[in-house]
């Protein structure tokens, strides 16, 4: 029996298959590569040598600086001490709405953190003289508010200006939002009046910040007067309503983000800045 017809059938399939596998492998390779690949993945490669706090930032000539008024955003501190009806509502409101109302809302995991490594912020934070000195400092608040819901529908909030004496005490009434409108309202009108001032501190790394940045509306290149402590400003009842400005002592300017809320400053001309020092926006010349 001639098997040269069957020898050549079994040749073409053997061909088949070996091929068959070879493009399969090629197909296997190709797949594997593809998903390896950022761009099969849609994504973006790593940025290894950009900082992580530069990462997805807008180019420095799109920051708009100074977002609602001709100065950055003062930093406010809110403690809510016992259960808010709708506390979702309510911190969602308070966030977003604030730097529409001139000033924007420190974190409180942030702010909660510093209370806990901060002398002196006990039970009684609003009230301690040392407490609020060093919440000045870091994480750069200006006013510091204590919520605390009081009966149906009403919340009892104490502020106090961490740069003056005495704590203000009123009664919001409470809303769809849980009261943060109402707190919105009566928060703005004193971040209004308070000129922005922070203090710059050493971060052990050899460089200085200050407590301020993006979300602040703080640009790159800003310039900022360094100031001695001044002269406190005092009711003839002897509270201290504000502060006279000191000297000028030098100048430094922002470098560098670190993050949302901190940035590095460098001393441009003049004495860096102390522990007590105010760092201010130049004044205006009439």
């Amino acid at each position: 029996m001639n098997n040269s017809p069957r020898r050549a059938l079994l040749g073409l399939l053997a061909a088949a298959f070996v091929s068959g596998c070879a493009s399969q492998n090629l197909d296997t390779e190709n797949a594997l590569e593809m998903v390896d690949s950022p761009a099969g993945l849609n994504t973006p490669k790593p940025e290894w040598k950009t900082p992580f706090w530069e990462r997805g930032a807008s180019e420095q000539g799109a920051v708009t600086a100074f977002q609602r008024r001709d100065e950055p955003l003062n930093n406010v501190g809110v403690l809510v001490q016992g259960q808010l009806g709708n506390a979702d509502a309510f911190w969602s409101t308070l966030t977003e709405g604030a730097p529409e109302h001139g000033f924007v809302i420190v974190p409180t995991g942030t702010l909660r953190d510093a209370l806990s490594n901060t002398r002196g912020c006990g039970n009684a934070p609003l009230q301690s003289e040392s407490c609020l000195d060093g919440l000045t400092t870091y994480p750069g608040v200006r006013l510091l508010v204590e919520v605390v819901p009081a009966g149906q529908n009403q919340l009892q909030v104490s502020l106090r200006d961490t740069t003056r004496e005495g704590v203000s005490t009123v009664t919001l009434g409470t809303d769809s939002n849980g009261g943060a409108d109402a707190l919105l309202d009566e928060l703005a009108a004193r971040a209004d009046s308070a000129r922005w001032s922070v203090r710059a501190f050493d971060g052990g790394d050899g460089h200085i910040y200050i407590p301020v940045g993006r979300r602040n509306g703080l640009a790159l290149g800003t310039e900022l007067e360094v100031r001695q402590p001044g002269q406190a400003i005092q009711a003839p009842s002897g509270q201290v309503i504000g502060w006279r400005p000191g000297a000028v002592a030098g100048k430094v300017k922002v470098t560098q983000w670190v993050g949302e809320g901190l940035a590095v400053v460098e001393t441009t001309s003049g004495s860096a800045p102390s522990p007590n020092d105010w760092l201010t926006l130049p004044r205006k010349k009439n």
